[in-house]
């Protein structure tokens, strides 16, 4: 299972100071995906200020895929594009995706690489708005 959290950075004050950056980290998971490596960019946070929002988080997620050993009966590719559809998937079941449409874009993209034979990472970006709860 992978674990994503936010942790807040405090280096940037304003008027919203516990958004102004924001680091997405992802737990160890080598031993799930043994051939995958997890990467997530760190973003600032902008500021939009229309009505309700604040502003919007946009942030890339990048599975590297490690070289494989030629064992069993699939080919790395092949192995190697499960897994990172497996590592996806998890993200995106985990993370508020507020346009489902990168994560289409994203897995046309690794289906282009499958056919080249050719697949080392597969990339993700997300928006996520931040808004403010009027009570």
């Amino acid at each position: 299972m992978i674990e994503l959290y936010l942790s807040v950075s405090e280096h940037l004050a304003d008027k919203v100071p516990e958004l102004a950056c924001i680091d997405i980290q992802g737990a160890d998971i080598t031993k799930t995906y043994p051939y995958a490596e997890i990467a997530i960019s760190r973003i600032p946070y902008t500021q939009l200020a229309q009505g309700n929002v604040l502003g919007e988080l946009r942030f890339t997620v990048t599975v590297h895929l490690k070289p494989l050993r030629r064992s069993g009966h699939d080919s790395p590719e092949l192995q190697r594009l499960r897994e990172a559809f497996a590592v996806v998937n998890k993200i995106k079941d985990t993370l508020l995706i507020t346009d489902p449409s990168m994560i289409h874009g994203a897995q046309l993209v690794a289906e282009d690489l499958q056919k080249q034979r050719d697949l080392y990472k597969v990339s993700l970006e997300y928006v996520a708005r931040v808004e403010r709860i009027t009570q």
